[in-house]
């Protein structure tokens, strides 16, 4: 039993960012080919998002702080309303997947 509890762990571990604990790289492109796979009539949306002036906040708050603005993203993201699944892409760059009928209700979500 304790062989599957280090093997889940190891898991989590391979597809979960250590700084946000959100989905990393691996586990977001995992989500995504499910989702192709699984959408015959609906409407897939991919965006990356990119922090705006992320590098002068950490210039200028320090690293912490930059990190703190990370994990809180991270967490607004988790708690958006019509993401299938999102995940942290490296530094500062998320990507999220959704469904919406239209580009129109894609953004809005977005936005």
């Amino acid at each position: 039993m304790q062989t599957m509890t280090a093997r889940d762990r190891y898991q989590e571990l391979s597809e979960t960012d250590t700084l946000t604990h959100a989905p990393n790289r691996r586990a977001l492109v995992a989500s995504l080919n499910t989702a192709l796979a699984c959408a015959e009539k609906s409407s897939l949306w991919f965006a990356m998002l990119d922090l705006d002036h992320f590098k002068s906040i950490n210039d200028t708050h320090g690293h912490d702080v930059g990190d703190n603005v990370l994990v809180g993203f991270a967490t607004l993201l988790k708690g958006t309303k019509g993401l299938i699944a999102f995940g942290r892409l490296g530094g500062e760059e998320f990507g999220v997947i959704l469904s919406a009928a239209n580009a129109t209700d894609a953004v809005h979500v977005l936005e």
